[in-house]
């Protein structure tokens, strides 16, 4: 049992992974602001003040979001990866982040999954909603 709990605290601190994938992030979160500082004085130059609120955050809000999409895609295929090797036996240090092609399609897959699971329970929802007149 105190092995297990060791193999559990040491597992996750393998930092070269790790600082590997906050770089990306940090990279993905960074490019999501260029529309807002392209588009921003350009906009504030040409309209009044309430178009440059409206376009600046309409493009700020969509990298936004492409941003948070792709992070959610690299992590889940990285949590893939982590369950693969997990499975395989290795549980002594985290797997490596190489092949990034690989963590974004397994990734996909890991939403695209999580989405057809997550349809029966819509579905209930839907039903109880409509039955019992919420």
């Amino acid at each position: 049992m105190v092995a297990d709990i060791e193999k559990t605290i040491k597992y996750p601190l393998n930092f070269k992974p790790l600082f590997i994938l906050g770089m990306i992030f940090l990279i993905i979160i960074v490019l999501s602001f260029v529309p807002m500082f392209y588009f921003g004085p350009k906009a504030a130059k040409e309209s009044a003040a309430s178009e440059f609120f409206t376009i600046t955050m309409v493009f700020y809000i969509l990298s936004l979001v492409a941003s948070m999409v792709l992070i959610s895609l690299f992590l889940g295929g990285y949590l893939i990866r982590v369950s693969r090797s997990m499975l395989a036996g290795n549980l002594e240090k985290a797997p490596e982040l190489n092949r990034i092609g690989d963590l974004f399609a397994d990734g996909l897959k890991f939403i695209v999954i999580g989405f057809v699971y997550a349809i029966p329970p819509m579905i209930i929802a839907i039903l109880a909603v409509v039955i019992f007149n919420f």
